[in-house]
C-alpha cells in the first residue's frame, strides 16, 4: 500500500486513497496508511468500528455506518410494518456480522422478538 501512495501517478505519488469497497479490507487498509497520514475514502465501507476516530483518524465514508443504518431499520420493522417476530439473515463476515449485531442493539425487546440466523 506505501508502495502505492509513493509510486502512483508516474513516481509522483498519490494524496489519499479511495477504496476500499469492504469494511475488512477497509480496516486493514486504514489501520496501515495511518502510519503514513494518508486520507482513505471509502465509497461502501459501514462497520461502526470504522467510525473510531482513534484508531482510524485518517479514514471518512460516504455511506452511513451500520449503528446509524440500524436505527432506520429498527424504526421500519417496529413503527412502519409493526412486526413482532424477526428472523433475521447476514452473513458471517465483519460486515453481515457486524451489521446484524447493530440491528440487535437498536431492537427494542421484547418485540421485535429476534430469530437470528445461524453461519
Amino acid at each position: 500500500m506505501h508502495e502505492l501512495v509513493q509510486t502512483a501517478f508516474a513516481g509522483l505519488g498519490a494524496d489519499a486513497i479511495i477504496g476500499a469497497t469492504c469494511s475488512g479490507a477497509s480496516q486493514a487498509t486504514a489501520d496501515y496508511l495511518k502510519n503514513y497520514q494518508v486520507p482513505q475514502l471509502s465509497p461502501s465501507s459501514t462497520s461502526s468500528a470504522l467510525s473510531d476516530g482513534i484508531a482510524y483518524p485518517y479514514f471518512a465514508r460516504t455511506p452511513p455506518s451500520d449503528a446509524l443504518q440500524s436505527i432506520a431499520l429498527v424504526d421500519l420493522v417496529e413503527h412502519l410494518l409493526k412486526v413482532e417476530r424477526v428472523a433475521t439473515v447476514n452473513s458471517n463476515d465483519l460486515y453481515g456480522a457486524s451489521g446484524m449485531q447493530e440491528f440487535k442493539n437498536q431492537a427494542h425487546y421484547p418485540s421485535p422478538s429476534l430469530s437470528p440466523s445461524s453461519p
